[in-house]
């Protein structure tokens, strides 16, 4: 995973929420940046070469 993230194929955001009774929650999103798209569609969907 410390691979994937050197060169930025995720992004994370974190979001806090205040529940009723007072305590807090974080949640944690990873998200796929662009150049994460590119890199897991070439990968696993690699271009048919028809000559």
């Amino acid at each position: 995973m410390s691979t994937i993230r050197y060169i930025s194929l995720f992004s994370g955001i974190e979001t806090a929420i205040t529940h009723s009774d007072g305590h807090v929650t974080i949640n944690r999103t990873a998200k796929v940046t662009g150049k994460g798209q590119t890199y897991f569609i070439n990968r696993y969907c690699p271009r048919a070469d028809n000559e």
